[in-house]
């Protein structure tokens, strides 16, 4: 049964599986680039006086870098559907679904989630409680509810991969590790340190995503020269 597998994963491959690959590279691209745009955030216990600096200096520069981002997972949600595609049309159409819906929702958490840091760079309050709510918030919003809903995508990509074998059974594992550090990420709500909400933890479940992200780009790309390749 295993042996038959791969031929019918190949055999399910359509041309778009390029079209998801290639947007799915340029939407990475995108949101890399974004990085740039802006220095690093300050960290989670940051006092109010760093907090007012830094949008005071860099408002500008982080508006453009959320507006990049946005752009960038907007290009990548067809990616996401592609790999939703793959698996669902190897047999596991629930999870195809849960995927492409899993992947909505975290579009427009990202989107969204960045609200609050987007009011203080457009206009920082003078009120000391209100830019300390704006900033709590944000980083709650940007990282901890983020984590949950990023994994609401991996994770039923991840079994339908293992259960169908349209993807490598190595992606399949991997995805699931990511959402477990999503997941994990979202539990880290202390003021400081390690376990805040932006600290080394978040850090490393966005190096996950990254990962998985264009990972995943490259073998809808392999699937479509594979498929090309057969039909010569």
């Amino acid at each position: 049964m295993d042996a038959v597998r791969p031929s019918r994963a190949l055999s399910a491959a359509e041309p778009r599986d390029r079209e998801g690959g290639i947007f799915g590279l340029v939407g990475a691209g995108v949101a890399l680039l974004s990085l740039g745009l802006a220095p690093p955030w300050p960290a989670a216990d940051a006092s109010e006086a760093a907090i007012r600096g830094y949008f005071s200096a860099h408002g500008s520069g982080f508006l453009l870098q959320m507006s990049v981002l946005s752009l960038g997972f907007l290009v990548l949600l067809r990616l996401y559907a592609g790999l939703a595609r793959t698996v669902a049309r190897g047999g596991a159409e629930g999870m195809g679904w849960a995927a492409l819906a899993g992947a909505a929702v975290m579009t427009v958490a990202i989107v969204v989630g960045n609200a609050p840091w987007a009011v203080l760079a457009y206009r920082l309050p003078t009120d000391g409680g209100m830019l300390r709510l704006l900033w709590d918030l944000g980083l709650l919003a940007a990282f901890t509810v983020v984590g949950p809903c990023i994994a609401a995508m991996w994770v039923p990509l991840g079994i339908g991969a293992l259960r169908t074998g349209a993807l490598p059974a190595a992606y399949g594992y991997a995805l699931l590790a990511a959402a477990a550090v999503h997941i994990g990420a979202s539990a880290c709500v202390a003021h400081s340190g390690v376990f805040s909400p932006n600290g080394p933890v978040a850090l490393l479940s966005i190096l996950a995503h990254v990962a998985c992200t264009i990972t995943g780009a490259v073998l809808l790309l392999r699937r479509s020269s594979a498929r090309i390749g057969t039909d010569r």
